[in-house]
């Protein structure tokens, strides 16, 4: 296949969720870069988000083979208020299962899509399910993008194969996951990554942190900060190396003032300044998004973990357990969007741990180890740099394959 005359194109096809269209954006970055057409399909609302993300008013060479197409989302007719077309733009956290079942009804205008444009692949996010049954009606290759560790992963698989959880006598009582050894940067995760592998026979390329692929657009990716940043600069420039704790828990979770009152006691309680990438930062409390660890990692900032839903607890295993770069505070409750189970001093006693602990410089020798390796994985020769390489060939190998078997159904 000539790259130059006649490129691969690449549909993606993101959640509607800031944290899963960035790192799609990301990899469509990454596909673009290498001369392969990419192109984002999402609704009118999150078109100036991903524009942003993807730099669209440069005018390098990898930004002009990235389209964004928008098709519309019917917000008021699924029962949501005019312009939900985002699960950051909802007006509480019940409404998202209506959301999540009205995200089915862009099947239609998408395949209809497929049809008219004939892709030569489709990456899509597994919270799409319905879309396995849309590329294979078409005859178009799909390929999953899972946006959580292979920690996560295995866990799950894991939990599914050998049932632990029926072995135990209450939600709050732990149990061991047989063999559970896991990735998004091989290194990071190598034991799991293997295990993923060779145990359980599955296929997986580990190609991240995908974002020190774009380091140079970073600040122009998500929301805009309600600061002014050269204000918040200007403090934390007054402030000494890892003297500042970062707190931020994403843009889905809502806590009740109850929780804030006590996070905010916690923080005032640990002795230390709470306000990224910053020379002051020293500790970062996350409820454990595995987009905010990797920027954690590559930034050598160890963490305070809180999670709240989703893999957010499988992550925090990983963070504390395993790698040992952060403190967890405690919290067993998983809810769908809103946390309510952390006390102050709980947080107090994490924070004081990370910042001025006996653990502290261990926990920071351990963490600039890792932030060296994932720069060094997404350069030339690292392992990221040579997974993205086999990712890029074999989807060519696979996409001619199927394209040979079903040139009737895509002409």
């Amino acid at each position: 296949m000539d790259s130059d005359h006649n490129p691969l194109h690449i549909f993606f096809f993101p959640f509607l969720a800031h944290g899963h269209i960035i790192p799609i954006v990301d990899m469509a970055k990454l596909f673009a870069a290498k001369g392969i057409k990419a192109t984002i399909i999402t609704t009118p609302l999150n078109v100036p988000l991903i524009s942003k993300a993807i730099g669209i008013q440069k005018t390098e060479t990898c930004f002009n083979k990235i389209h964004v197409h928008p098709i519309k989302f019917p917000s008021v007719k699924v029962g949501l208020p005019e312009g939900c077309e985002n699960v950051d733009s909802l007006p509480s956290p019940q409404s998202f299962p209506i959301f999540f079942k009205a995200t089915r009804v862009l099947q239609q205008p998408l395949e209809q899509l497929l049809l008219e444009q004939h892709p030569d692949c489709l990456i899509a996010d597994p919270f799409h399910t319905w879309v396995t049954d849309s590329a294979a009606k078409l005859g178009i290759p799909r390929i999953v993008f899972q946006g959580v560790s292979v920690f996560t992963l295995c866990s799950l698989d894991c939990i599914k194969l050998y049932e632990p959880h029926h072995r135990v006598s209450s939600d709050s009582e732990y149990f061991v996951i047989n063999n559970l050894p896991v990735n998004s940067f091989y290194e990071l995760e190598q034991v799991y990554a293997d295990y993923y592998k060779d145990v359980l026979k599955r296929k997986a390329w580990h190609i991240g942190p995908m974002f020190l692929s774009n380091a140079k657009e970073k600040a122009e990716r998500g929301n805009e900060v309600c600061l002014d940043e050269s204000e918040w600069l200007k403090w934390l420039d007054t402030k000494e190396t890892n003297s500042v704790v970062y707190v931020c828990f994403g843009t889905l979770t809502n806590f009740p003032d109850s929780q804030l009152r006590e996070i905010a006691m916690g923080l005032e309680a640990s002795g230390n300044q709470f306000m990224w990438v910053h020379q002051a930062i020293g500790a970062f409390v996350t409820r454990c998004g595995w987009n905010s660890i990797l920027e954690a990692v590559t930034a050598w900032v160890p963490m305070v973990t809180m999670p709240v839903a989703a893999e957010q607890f499988f992550n925090e295993k990983l963070v504390t357990e395993v790698l040992k770069i952060g403190v967890s505070v405690g919290g067993r409750k998983w809810v769908r969007l809103v946390g309510d189970s952390t006390k102050w001093d709980e947080l107090e006693e994490a924070v004081k741990r990370i910042m001025t602990g006996e653990e502290d410089i261990e926990m920071r020798n351990r963490a600039k180890v890792l932030s060296q390796i994932a720069m060094q994985a997404v350069q030339e020769g690292g392992s990221s740099y040579s997974q993205f390489s086999v990712i890029e060939i074999w989807s060519q190998i696979f996409v001619q394959g199927v394209l040979t078997r079903n040139s009737s159904t895509l002409s």
